[in-house]
């Protein structure tokens, strides 16, 4: 029934958010995965700084086996507003969060202490 209203209301108005919806819709109900992406790859060119696109562009690219690709749009996602569904996806994916220091390796004594850090102070 979702699939219904939402393609309904994405040819009546022209929106961001009914788009991600529906190509999201689609992939759930239709597998139509390829029409899917390029509806949720719209909505976030569109309007790139709304979470719950890339939640449903990553959710989608999950569905696919694009689990790389997926975990990198839910942090791109969380850099514009802290999504509580993005969060707890990751947390289910078992996704770590990015060093404190890109330029140095994960077990750099420094990226261990600062995330750590991090961690207690409530920053991360």
């Amino acid at each position: 029934y979702a699939l219904i209203y939402f393609e309904r209301a994405s040819r009546k108005q022209s929106t961001p958010l009914l788009h991600s919806f529906y190509g999201y819709c689609l992939a759930r109900e239709k597998q139509n995965y390829k029409k899917a992406i390029a509806l949720c790859e719209k909505a976030v060119a569109d309007d790139p700084r709304n979470p719950t696109l890339h939640l449903n562009l990553g959710r989608v690219l999950l569905a696919v086996g694009m689990k790389t690709q997926a975990i990198r749009t839910f942090r791109r996602g969380l850099k514009f507003g802290r999504d509580s569904r993005i969060i707890e996806l990751l947390k289910q994916l078992g996704a770590r969060q990015s060093p404190a220091f890109n330029a140095l390796p994960r077990e750099h004594l420094i990226n261990k202490v600062t995330g750590w850090l991090l961690v207690r102070l409530g920053l991360r």
